[in-house]
């Protein structure tokens, strides 16, 4: 995967991931624009965009924060992107936002001017890791929901709670499609995989009913 934005963060403690060819095949198939992966924390939201964004390019990544509920924070994390791919946005968006004295309240006016720098630079895929903290704050959502109707890029966006743009007249025309807590659960031959053959473990593998933390924790 090329021109990351904002890298993930590392995992500081390594537990036992496994691949997931199911839900590869799964995003691979998928042909709707906007791609969702909604479910609570713990389902290998993040794992699965880092081992799908494997076979990507031209890639803009944000692993959101609390800090980019920010308007200036998001904006610039998005231009450094651009730039990343031999585009030109940081040191316009920068100015741009210099001369408007609350930033915030120009959330619309800073998308419209950003969406054609990012339209520009070829960009595929706006990976928006962790969306939940964006939907925090109404004024980056709102840019959020206008780069998705003026850019050609497709979003694969990770979320613990749906985005107020993601409508269920998106769904059904095909704009958004989305993979959620049932499908990102571990089937029971992914549980084998993680933990073996564990009759003593029976109880916590039902109770977890796939839960991926609580699988993963269990296997130490």
């Amino acid at each position: 995967m090329t021109a990351v934005a904002v890298q993930p963060k590392g995992i500081t403690r390594q537990r036992r991931i496994i691949e997931r060819p199911r839900l590869i095949e799964r995003l691979e198939a998928i042909s709707a624009r906007t791609i969702l992966l909604v479910a609570p924390a713990g389902y290998g939201k993040t794992t699965l965009a880092r081992q799908w964004g494997r076979g990507l390019s031209r890639v803009i990544w944000v692993s959101a924060t609390r800090s980019h509920r920010d308007v200036v924070t998001f904006s610039e994390d998005i231009a450094a992107g651009v730039d990343a791919l031999g585009g030109d946005a940081a040191s316009f968006i920068d100015q741009y936002m210099r001369a408007r004295p609350n930033p915030q309240r120009a959330a619309r006016e800073i998308a419209n001017a950003l969406a054609p720098r990012i339209e520009s630079a070829c960009v595929d895929w706006l990976v928006l890791d962790d969306y939940h903290e964006l939907a925090e704050s109404p004024e980056v959502e709102e840019m959020v929901r206008i780069l998705r109707e003026r850019l050609s890029c497709r979003f694969l966006v990770a979320s613990r709670t749906h985005p107020n743009w993601a409508t269920g007249r998106g769904v059904v025309h095909g704009e958004v499609e989305e993979v959620g807590a049932d499908e990102l659960a571990l089937t029971p031959d992914e549980t084998t995989q993680v933990l073996g053959k564990r009759p003593d473990l029976a109880p916590l593998i039902e109770q977890a009913k796939g839960w991926p933390a609580v699988v993963t924790l269990a296997a130490g």
